[in-house]
């Protein structure tokens, strides 16, 4: 059986000892220079990263502006969010929905039916490859006897489990708590969707980020934007003067809102980071890899560094 991912191992100080004394750990400044995409569990360890629960519910940043409006009812903008359009939008052009709803709603919804539109055609290729097969299969009957292709790790990516429920179907590798063999026709798709994908929750985060409390109630003296573009994060360490560098998906930052100003006050507040497909598999649920997090570690990392050198007057 594989080790059990660091995302779900190390949850507290005192098995971070545990795995750092068991795993003969090393510090930051032994390792030797590595791109963000190359990180992996010793970069965790060296780096002691803890996982801890997450407790937040709003950003830290706007914590000191937020609690005269915690009890105030959902914005408008938000209510239609969470309520969804009232009529069936998933085959509407933008133009027809911008005509219907906020600008930025209409991104969303028209991000949506992007996704629809294409399971639609994927269901409908199906179909015809499935009538292509049984074609096939009847004409080569008395021709040849078909050969077993599959692979013994072979895993369909369609058909991961990505919830608590049963699967629908025994696995071989069940065994395993990842991925053996990925179908490539599957995994292409997943490669497509992540650009698609990475759209949709910056449409639905921007749209939370302008709307809801307490960013709704204008004019702050600052405000928290979305960045929807890569960013090239690099930075150097105060102790040993490594440099860290990464590329996000793009992020939150925070922004003088004076008049006159364009003022960028932190250029990283969060960051974003999208994969085209599930790296490891853990009881029928995706779980956050040891790679995938490494490389979230040196991102963070990096930003944090980014910001203190930039941060001359404190939030």
């Amino acid at each position: 059986m594989s080790e059990q991912a660091y995302f779900n191992q190390v949850t507290s100080e005192s098995k971070f000892n545990a795995r750092f004394y068991a795993e003969d750990g090393k510090p930051f400044s032994q390792l030797g220079d590595a791109a963000a995409s190359r990180w992996d569990r010793r970069h965790l360890l060296a780096c002691r990263v803890v996982r801890r629960p997450k407790l937040e519910r709003l950003l830290p940043i706007l914590h000191s502006s937020s609690d005269s409006h915690l009890e105030q009812s959902f914005s408008t903008e938000i209510r239609n969010f969470i309520d969804g359009p009232e009529e069936d939008t998933s085959s509407y052009s933008e133009h027809r929905l911008v005509r219907m709803c906020s600008f930025s709603l209409c991104q969303i919804w028209s991000t949506l039916s992007t996704f629809n539109q294409r399971n639609h055609s994927s269901q409908e290729g199906s179909e015809v490859n499935h009538l292509r097969t049984v074609e096939d299969e009847s004409n080569n009957t008395y021709k040849r006897a078909r050969r077993n292709t599959a692979k013994e790790s072979f895993v369909n990516s369609t058909a991961i489990q990505i919830n608590s429920s049963s699967p629908a179907t025994e696995q071989s590798s069940q065994g395993s708590s990842s991925v053996g063999f990925v179908d490539q026709d599957s995994h292409s798709t997943s490669v497509l969707l992540e650009d698609q994908t990475v759209r949709l929750a910056v449409c639905i985060i921007r749209h939370i980020v302008l709307f809801s409390l307490p960013q709704d109630n204008l004019p702050p003296d600052y405000v928290v934007q979305v960045r929807d573009t890569k960013s090239m994060l690099r930075a150097r360490t105060s102790a040993y003067d490594r440099e860290v560098t990464a590329i996000d998906d793009g992020g939150l930052y925070l922004r003088d809102n004076k008049i006159g100003s364009t003022q960028v006050l932190k250029p990283h507040v969060a960051l974003f980071e999208a994969k085209g497909q599930f790296q490891r598999i853990e009881n029928g649920r995706p779980i956050i890899s040891d790679p995938c997090l490494a490389q979230m570690t040196c991102e963070a990392l990096a930003a944090r560094i980014s910001n203190r050198d930039r941060d001359t007057n404190r939030l």
